[in-house]
């Protein structure tokens, strides 16, 4: 019965001291809180996509794919219905590729297939009232007056290029403030732990000190008076402690806040890396 008593008591033991050792990374708290709080995953995302539309200005001059295409039904009344038709009928597709140049022309190379039929027409005046046809088409456009020497074209370049850059500087400050309010939440709890395991072992000093000056004043090795300094010293110790343990509720709570939490108690013990 002994022997299993003391195994339980070692067990207990054990998980208490894994308990107290549980740590949490910068890493690890930076997870918790992106899970509850959609702006911190926000900013990571709109960095990343800023980042991706940094070439968005040159695909103004990028080569395109492009399609074309029309239908047209016109019944309207003609003057000679029964010479010209009292129907006509148009289908048009084009499909090619376009390329802008930096300096103004513009080059476009399709296919294109067309359908005209023509109801109720002469055949005199239109001898093929129904026809097909598809032709290549090669055209190149030079601008003389509102993009002469692709004036146009350079300014949109360049105002897509700053207005990419603008993005990426706002992206890149609102992720690093983000990150910072945690990094700073973080270390700032890390520190109030850190300082309340120093006040404890400096009160824990002053105690000892002050249980040897009372002890040396029972045999009258020293003055009353140096007793009630080391007393004083443990008061004053004791007020820094309570002070530090408030400091240290304070910190949990906005570290807790972020991850979505309403406690101003940390279980787990922060590490940093020195």
């Amino acid at each position: 019965m002994q022997n299993l008593l003391a195994f339980l008591f070692g067990l207990f033991a054990a998980f208490s001291i894994a308990q107290a050792q549980t740590t949490l990374s910068l890493h690890t708290y930076k997870k918790q809180v992106e899970k509850h709080d959609p702006r911190i995953r926000g900013a990571e995302l709109a960095r990343e996509g800023a980042r991706l539309s940094e070439n968005s200005a040159e695909q103004i001059t990028d080569l395109k794919f492009i399609i074309n295409g029309y239908y047209s039904d016109d019944k309207r009344p003609t003057t000679n219905p029964s010479f010209s038709g009292d129907r006509t009928k148009s289908e048009y597709a084009g499909i090619g590729f376009q390329k802008q140049f930096l300096y103004g022309p513009t080059l476009e190379l399709t296919q294109n297939y067309s359908h005209v039929e023509v109801f109720d027409a002469s055949p005199l005046s239109v001898p093929l009232a129904n026809y097909y046809d598809s032709y290549p088409k090669i055209s190149l456009t030079v601008p003389l007056w509102q993009n002469f020497l692709g004036s146009k074209t350079q300014a949109m370049e360049e105002g897509l290029k700053n207005q990419s850059k603008s993005s990426v500087l706002n992206a890149d400050i609102e992720y690093v403030q983000a990150n910072s309010k945690i990094e700073m939440a973080y270390y700032k709890l890390a520190a109030m732990q850190e300082n309340q395991n120093i006040q404890r072992e400096i009160l824990d000093r002053a105690q000892r000190i002050s249980d040897w000056v009372t002890s040396q004043y029972k045999r009258g090795l020293v003055d009353v008076a140096d007793t009630h300094q080391a007393q004083a010293a443990v008061t004053l110790r004791k007020i820094e402690l309570q002070q530090s343990e408030n400091n240290l509720k304070m910190a949990a709570r906005e570290f807790n806040l972020l991850r979505g939490m309403d406690s101003d108690a940390v279980s787990e013990k922060l590490w940093v890396d020195s």
